[in-house]
């Protein structure tokens, strides 16, 4: 496989079924999901996600949905969805790993850039569309 290729048969149902047991954790928009990047004493601290938002993120790489593909090339033209999760209800199983790769990654240029994701309901919006595309995956 190419490093400009996502490979969806890494994905597994087992694995889907691990990222759906976040999808309550998600859909709970009074959760914070973690601390907002501060100021204290001149010293910058990064934002970051809390324990169970990290284990999600584990999760998301244990069970190939971050792949090593070209995630920057892929998000050209997808800006929209990024920000604002518009045409998530389209995507297919290599799609949503796409843009999961896409947000995790991205999150290491754009400090924040994750917690939005999860605070705007986006999370939760691609869990949802996960859990229908489970439903036709094999036991």
């Amino acid at each position: 496989m190419e490093a400009s290729e996502y490979d969806a048969s890494q994905i597994t149902r087992k694995g889907v079924d691990t990222l759906l047991q976040f999808l309550p954790y998600f859909s709970d928009q009074r959760t914070s999901f973690g601390d907002d990047a501060s100021v204290t004493d001149g010293w910058v601290e990064p934002s970051i996600v809390d324990r169970k938002a990290s284990d999600f993120c584990d999760a998301c790489y244990e069970h190939g949905f971050v792949q090593d593909f070209d995630w920057g090339e892929w998000s050209q033209g997808r800006q929209r969805m990024i920000t604002t999760g518009e045409g998530i209800e389209r995507l297919d199983l290599a799609g949503i790993g796409q843009l999961l790769t896409a947000h995790l990654r991205g999150d290491r240029f754009s400090d924040g850039h994750l917690l939005e994701v999860m605070r705007s309901g986006q999370m939760a919006r691609i869990l949802r569309r996960l859990e229908r595309l489970s439903r036709s995956l094999s036991p």
